[in-house]
């Protein structure tokens, strides 16, 4: 006799002999799984009440975590959900290679290692010892080959990162009725300085340093602090000062989208909102016609970042909490241009690529 290994299986409600199962919810599950995709209902079909507890607190790193991903903040924060990719099961045989994340932790603490932002202990022994590193001399294969980058990453920007430093600020400080903490920094040579070693510099990294800049611009120093992240690219990107009150007002308009994004779902992903407005942006005084064209390059853009290729193997689309609550594509909303373009509008005002100190 065959028998449905899931609860809400089609067959425990066909009603051909005994039902298998009673369950509501269940049922429900199982009607839906029959639906096309164009009847699939939203994950969210309209906002959710404000959470009871007023904000009240706001760290910068939780800000820039939702900022990375707003979908995952609102199933984690306001409903308490854990994502099935999160803590992915042990790997079956032992690993023969680093993966991405694993390079980057070593490569992380040897550059602050080099940096004196860490104490001088013997790294290899320490990450083997923890498990790190795959077994044997292979493992001081890969680790010597992270060190190899690192060290090319001094030397292009060694120079910039070991200037007259300045001791980080600690912020806790009082913005229209909500408290902001975090650290501001580290400053050297009179700028904030942020650096990842790593071969290209991500949307999420601009993110990160267009909120820091943010708070640095708002609250550290009249006149406003530039900002400079560095990558192993070959440029590196720098934001200008900003006026305090300027800064204030964008922090604000900032927190009033996390804010909304503890309601609903809110349609902006990084990568492929980065896309979309970048080529979007400054079409005053354009013609129709040639708006319309620079609107579909820029949506095929935002595409580009949503749906896997041959050169992109990570698109947003297929990330756990995007695919579950944005079932349709999410690009023909009016708030997705909108959204895009408050968030990254600012930034790309103030922001430029360069090769070093100039």
């Amino acid at each position: 006799r065959l028998q449905t290994l899931h609860p809400f299986g089609s067959e425990n409600y066909a009603g051909k002999k005994l039902h298998r199962s009673y369950s509501g919810d269940n049922f429900d599950a199982s009607i839906a799984l029959q639906l096309s995709d164009e009847e699939t209902l939203p994950f969210v079909s309209e906002k959710m009440e404000e959470p009871e507890d007023e904000l009240t607190e706001l760290t910068i790193e939780k800000l820039i975590r939702f900022f990375i991903s707003p979908a995952e903040s609102f199933l984690k924060e306001r409903l308490g959900m854990s994502l099935h990719d999160e803590k992915p099961p042990p790997d079956e045989a032992e690993p023969f290679d680093l993966g991405r994340l694993e390079r980057y932790v070593i490569k992380d603490r040897l550059l602050g290692t080099a940096l004196e932002m860490d104490e001088g202990v013997d790294l290899l022994a320490l990450v083997r010892a923890e498990g790190g590193l795959p077994p044997g001399s292979l493992g001081e294969v890969w680790f010597n080959e992270a060190n190899r980058e690192v060290e090319q990453f001094l030397l292009q920007w060694g120079d910039e990162l070991r200037g007259k430093k300045e001791t980080s600020q600690i912020l806790d400080i009082d913005l229209n009725g909500i408290r902001l903490r975090g650290e501001l920094g580290p400053f050297i040579q009179g700028r904030q300085i942020l650096f990842r070693c790593v071969d290209k510099i991500k949307v999420k990294d601009r993110i990160r340093t267009w909120v820091r800049h943010l708070f640095v611009s708002a609250f550290a120093k009249s006149g406003g602090v530039e900002t400079r992240f560095y990558s192993s690219d070959k440029k590196m990107f720098r934001l200008q000062p900003i006026e305090s009150v300027v800064a204030q007002e964008l922090i604000s308009d900032l927190i009033v989208l996390y804010k909304r994004g503890m309601t609903e779902p809110l349609p902006f992903f990084p990568e492929a909102s980065y896309a979309f407005h970048k080529e979007f942006s400054g079409l005053q005084g354009k013609e129709d016609e040639k708006i319309s064209e620079i609107r579909s390059k820029a949506l095929q853009d935002a595409r580009n970042k949503w749906y896997p290729s041959y050169y992109n193997s990570h698109p947003e689309g297929e990330n756990s909490a995007n695919k579950l609550c944005f079932r349709k594509e999410p690009f023909e909303d009016s708030e997705f241009v909108e959204l895009a373009a408050t968030v990254f509008g600012p930034m790309l005002d103030v922001s430029s690529e360069g090769l070093g100190d100039d």
